[in-house]
């Protein structure tokens, strides 16, 4: 028999694997130990985790899972200042895993412990570990007078200067840029830049942006963006992971067709619609938002011909 895959996972230093384990997709579960500290191939790593300290020994403890295609996921070192060991692993039934080892770190990452005291100059550990949030989508939503909510996708591929998803509708009111997750959303961070560069915790304000967690879905809600303007939304570090999920969006009043600049197509677009009952396949017409297609928008529209993103 000839491998389908082979790879080395190690740094500089002495690295080996203890255990491994085999997840519902056929991914790889991974624990072990390695003197290779900051050259161990780390990959959406966990930074509470990290000190790396390794003690006399030199020891950290990782854990890493790899894709069924071999490709890997991520990887962390995990420990305190003392010597850790990696020792056991299973794949947890709801996602990510269990580990196991030994430490000598009085300062070993814990979380909601049962045993909060060290008692060295050794004890035992048992950790679990999630995946790295998966993006599922990224949505501006807005609030059509009394019709309801209606969401533009987001092409979150799309650089900051290139052929950006638009958002067309009036900015009086916020729009709610929608982030939506695999998986709950217990903490993370944002940056932005738009009228000016934003950042903090989620669950702050500052600024122009309002944040908040619902469930699996990170909410920035966006105010005060000028006609015109290209911004960029980065949510960062959710749940401890070292992965920021960039979405470029531009804000073009009257853009109705989402070109990045408003032309005869658009006005023509919201003329044929006018006096429509608001639905998914008109919604972006109601460039007021205010739950119906009138003239207002149409005129709206008009007096925006010619105007482009980035102007």
């Amino acid at each position: 028999y000839a491998p389908d895959f082979a790879t080395y996972l190690g740094g500089s230093g002495d690295d080996w694997v203890s255990a491994i384990d085999l997840d519902s997709a056929g991914g790889i579960y991974l624990t072990g130990t390695t003197t290779s500290g900051s050259s161990f191939p780390r990959v959406n790593f966990i930074p509470f985790a990290e000190t790396r300290g390794g003690g006399s020994a030199n020891y950290n403890a990782f854990i890493a899972h790899m894709f069924a295609n071999g490709n890997l996921d991520f990887s962390t070192l995990l420990g305190g200042s003392g010597s850790d060991t990696g020792e056991a692993i299973i794949a947890a039934a709801g996602g990510g895993a269990w580990a196991a080892g030994t430490t000598e770190s009085s300062n070993f990452p814990l979380a909601s412990p049962f045993v909060s005291n060290f008692f060295g100059p050794k004890t035992g550990y048992f950790v679990h570990v999630g995946t790295p949030p998966a993006l599922i989508s990224v949505v501006s939503r807005k609030i059509h007078g009394t019709v309801g909510p209606f969401e533009i996708g987001i092409d979150v591929t799309k650089p900051i200067l290139g052929n950006v998803s638009v958002e067309p509708r009036s900015n009086e009111t916020p729009h709610a840029i929608i982030f939506r997750f695999d998986q709950p959303v217990i903490s993370g961070q944002f940056q932005a830049n738009g009228p000016s560069f934003a950042s903090g915790k989620l669950g702050s304000t500052n600024g122009w942006i309002q944040s908040a967690i619902s469930g699996n879905d990170i909410v920035l809600r966006v105010s005060g963006i000028p006609n015109t303007s290209r911004v960029s939304l980065y949510p960062f570090g959710i749940n401890g992971f070292n992965v920021a999920y960039p979405a470029n969006i531009g804000f073009l009043l009257g853009d109705v067709n989402g070109t990045g600049v408003v032309t005869a197509g658009d006005i023509s677009a919201v003329k044929a619609t006018s006096g429509k009952l608001l639905d998914n396949s008109n919604f972006r017409m109601d460039i007021n938002a205010d739950g119906k297609i009138a003239a207002d928008d149409l005129s709206a529209t008009k007096a925006r011909a010619g105007q482009k993103l980035g102007q």
